[in-house]
C-alpha cells in the first residue's frame, strides 16, 4: 500500500510541475489570431506563413485542401496580388482538448477589393482551426476549415 501512494503521490507532483496556464495559452492563441487577421489585412504573406505549422492543411471554401506551409503561403501570395483584404475575424468558441491541442471555432468578414478594376466582393462565414502547441510553446495552426455563408 506504501508504494502505491508514493507512485500516487510521484504522478501528482509530476502533473502540478507541468501545469499547464490555459489563461496563458488562451492569450497566445488570441493574439496569434489578430496576427493572422492584422496579416490579411496589411496582404503579408510573411505574416501569415509564421502562423501556420509547416505540414498544416488548409480546407478552404471551393478549393482542394491545401497541404503544407508552402502551398497555403503560395494562396494567400496569389489572393494578396489580385485584393486588397479588408478583414475581421471573432471566435465564439475556444476549447482546449488537450495540453498542445485547441479548437476555434468562429465566425469571419472580409471584402475583397481587386487592385485592376471590379467591385467589391463581401463574405462572411465560419471557420473551424485546429491549434498545436509547438516545441518552443508558440501555438500554430494545425488545420484550418472554413465555410462561406456568401453565396457565389
Amino acid at each position: 500500500m506504501t508504494g502505491r501512494v508514493a507512485v500516487l503521490v510521484a504522478c501528482l507532483a509530476a502533473c502540478s510541475s507541468s501545469a499547464v496556464d490555459r489563461d496563458a495559452d488562451r492569450a497566445a492563441i488570441d493574439r496569434a489570431r489578430r496576427q493572422l487577421d492584422e496579416g490579411n489585412r496589411a496582404g503579408d504573406p510573411t505574416r501569415i506563413a509564421a502562423l501556420y505549422a509547416p505540414d498544416a492543411v488548409m480546407m478552404p471554401t471551393g478549393i482542394e485542401p491545401l497541404v503544407g506551409r508552402a502551398e497555403i503561403v503560395e494562396s494567400f501570395e496569389a489572393t494578396y496580388q489580385r485584393f486588397g483584404i479588408a478583414s475581421a475575424i471573432e471566435s465564439d468558441e475556444l476549447a482546449f482538448v488537450a495540453r498542445d491541442w485547441a479548437f476555434d471555432r468562429g465566425h469571419y468578414r472580409l471584402t475583397m477589393t481587386p487592385k485592376a478594376s471590379g467591385a467589391a466582393r463581401d463574405e462572411a462565414g465560419s471557420y473551424f482551426i485546429v491549434w498545436q502547441r509547438q516545441p518552443d510553446g508558440s501555438w500554430q495552426i494545425a488545420r484550418d476549415i472554413d465555410n462561406s455563408w456568401t453565396a457565389e
